[in-house]
């Protein structure tokens, strides 16, 4: 029988084990801050998989629940106090500044004074490391990564 580790404050399941001697944890066993407690019900059978990220443990009904999916096309936090998914802003625009960065960082060599395009493309690949530059002002609105409006290369 599975042995599931969780936070008694919230219900998050933190891990689990398989000890070879059911006597060696009883339920509400403590391991730090966290408890034990033992699947009684056959909730993951015998092979649980990332439990972690599908259930909690109800502290009122004291049962075993799946949580609802991340939603997807952003980066959300699930909220232990109300047992929701949470659109996670920060998360959310550190991921359009890294792939915009890495767009900037690849568009680099087009302003050095070496480079072999003319004053014309140079001039062109400026405005759209300028837009680029833009895309988390111009997207402020945006909530799904997908829905980013990013601008075009030059040709």
């Amino acid at each position: 029988m599975i042995a599931v580790i969780f936070d008694p404050a919230t219900g998050q399941i933190h891990g689990y084990t398989l000890p070879a001697n059911e006597a060696d944890y009883m339920d509400g066993d403590s391991i730090g801050d966290y408890q034990i407690i033992w699947d009684r019900w056959g909730t993951f059978g015998g092979s649980p998989t990332n439990i972690e990220k599908t259930h909690r443990f109800d502290l009122t009904l004291q049962v075993f629940v799946e949580r609802d999916p991340e939603p997807e096309g952003a980066p959300h936090t699930y909220n232990w106090s109300t047992y929701a998914w949470e659109w996670n802003s920060t998360a959310f625009w550190d991921l359009v500044r890294r792939d915009r960065d890495l767009e900037l960082g690849m568009t680099d060599w087009t302003q050095g004074a070496d480079c072999p395009l003319s004053d014309d493309k140079k001039a062109e690949w400026a405005v759209y490391r300028t837009a680029l530059r833009n895309v988390p002002s111009a997207n402020s609105g945006v909530t799904v990564l997908n829905n980013i409006a990013w601008p075009t290369k030059p040709s």
